[in-house]
């Protein structure tokens, strides 16, 4: 029974981090659009929805430095986008702060 409260409860947390994933590919496609400071708008939108992520779990905001260390490892990578948004959602649930 144990094992099954487990699964599901693995699975549960695996689910929403996957749901924000995707929410926050679709805010760095967003925000990567347009004229400007690129870079700016997507921490900006990033951060904003982070934050909204983090306060809906309980947890305290973090600032822009926190999102541009999680940003360090998807830079340079063709999967840039999808990279980001998994390092952030990683830190938003499991409060990961880098890939394993």
């Amino acid at each position: 029974m144990e094992a099954v409260v487990s699964d599901a409860f693995s699975y549960a947390l695996h689910r929403k981090k996957m749901m924000l994933r995707d929410r926050l590919i679709d805010v760095l496609d967003k925000a990567g659009q347009g004229h400007g400071d690129r870079t700016a708008r997507i921490h900006r939108a990033v951060l904003t929805e982070v934050n909204d992520a983090l306060l809906s779990h309980g947890r305290a905001p973090v600032g822009i430095t926190t999102i541009q260390r999680l940003e360090t490892t998807a830079l340079g990578h063709v999967d840039y986008a999808s990279k980001f948004a998994l390092h952030l959602a990683e830190f938003v649930v499991d409060g990961r702060e880098g890939p394993p």
